[in-house]
């Protein structure tokens, strides 16, 4: 079995910070192939994974989320704890109680392709009701996924809000269910009417939750339900009950579950990291600070790199917040010469920055990736 090399570039080294509030701390990094080293003595009891171990036609849109008995410590996901063979790209992101962890692949998954994940550091789940550890610490899940002519039986391909959103703002009221195959509507639309939605404080105490005044698509492959919006712990459960339109049962992996909370307040907020120049991958200090208050309906903020491009750069930014989950994206210019486009979202930003030369710009052109992280809230709320 291939054993993970520390210094293959695909791999990259990240630290999860904690979730505050809703904002899910996500990482990307590279899949990669390996023989996991355990844990001793493992960390977290595995309950439960999505998809299932040798389960079939997978979409390809499908993300992975792994359930844990209780709170993870944060220091668990390291590329020594977790594996992906063949590679996949991931968003990682952790539910607010740090009991979920969720994979969000950065590209589709491959059609016809078996996965294999390996992660150490665990109990299995057929010995953690038994409150006893494997020898080694290490659980293996392998699933398949479609090819790429399709399905021949119902599944759910795609949910938005998606399976391990911790960031969906409560005023999103509308579910999106897109199917694999043709469904028979009145069977999905009675199911999702009494009580396939579920909502509550927490996931343990959800109360059914109607989601109604269905629209399809011509296909009807996707239907859209409207349900009262508001902040809570929500699951949908899809359950055999939903029929294709020859009557076929649902497969597959049918638990969905996404948590919509009050985004906190970027106002006086900053943020630090670092810029990355393209062309020699030098490094260079970076902040952001948000105004401390709104201006004309926007939320203002800027932007400094040191030390490039012959000096010091601010840049005055726009952020414009997101319509489904927390975050949103920064833009501006100035001086005619830097653009900067970023997206904030699960505790970071990440976005790119370009300063175009010229006499105006009384410097050379670059390019570079700006990556920055929360470190703080202004205590003396001060004007640009």
């Amino acid at each position: 079995m291939p054993t993970l090399a520390p210094s293959h570039p695909r791999i990259r080294r990240a630290v999860l910070a904690p979730l505050v509030a809703l904002l899910a701390t996500a990482l990307v990094v590279s899949g990669c192939t390996t023989n996991v080293a355990p844990a001793d003595p493992p960390v977290a009891d595995l309950v439960d994974v999505r998809p299932a171990h040798q389960e079939e036609d997978v979409p390809l849109e499908r993300n992975l989320t792994f359930h844990f008995d209780g709170p993870v410590d944060e220091a668990w996901l390291h590329e020594d704890r977790f594996a992906v063979d063949p590679p996949i790209g991931c968003a990682f992101a952790w539910h607010p109680d740090r009991h979920t962890l969720t994979c969000d692949p950065v590209a589709p998954l491959a059609p016809d392709t078996t996965y294999v994940l390996t992660l150490a550091g665990v109990t299995p789940p057929a010995t953690a009701s038994l409150g006893t550890a494997s020898a080694d610490a290490t659980h293996t899940v392998t699933f398949t996924t479609r090819s790429e002519d399709g399905f021949a039986t119902p599944r759910v391909a795609s949910t938005v809000p998606a399976d391990g959103w911790w960031d969906v703002r409560p005023d999103v009221g509308t579910l999106d269910v897109t199917f694999s195959v043709p469904m028979f509507a009145p069977t999905v639309e009675d199911a999702l009417a009494n009580g396939a939605l579920t909502r509550g404080a927490t996931a343990d105490d959800a109360d059914p939750l109607p989601c109604t005044d269905p629209t399809w698509n011509d296909a009807f492959t996707k239907v859209t339900c409207s349900y009262e919006a508001g902040a809570g712990h929500y699951a949908l459960d899809v359950d055999a009950t939903m029929l294709g339109a020859s009557g076929e049962a649902m497969q597959g992996s049918t638990a969905t579950a996404w948590v919509a909370t009050p985004p906190p307040s970027l106002l006086a907020t900053t943020w630090k990291g670092t810029f990355v120049t393209h062309w020699k991958k030098t490094s260079h200090d970076a902040s952001l600070r948000f105004a401390p208050r709104r201006y004309d309906g926007t939320t203002r903020a800027v932007a400094t790199v040191e030390d490039v491009g012959g000096g010091p750069f601010t840049s005055h930014l726009v952020f414009t917040p997101g319509d489904l989950r927390a975050g949103g994206t920064l833009h501006g210019n100035v001086a005619m010469c830097h653009t900067l486009h970023a997206v904030v979202e699960a505790g970071e930003v990440h976005g790119h920055l370009k300063a175009e030369g010229g006499p105006m710009c009384r410097r050379p052109p670059y390019s570079g990736s700006l990556h920055l992280t929360k470190s703080g809230t202004d205590t003396v709320r001060r004007p640009f």
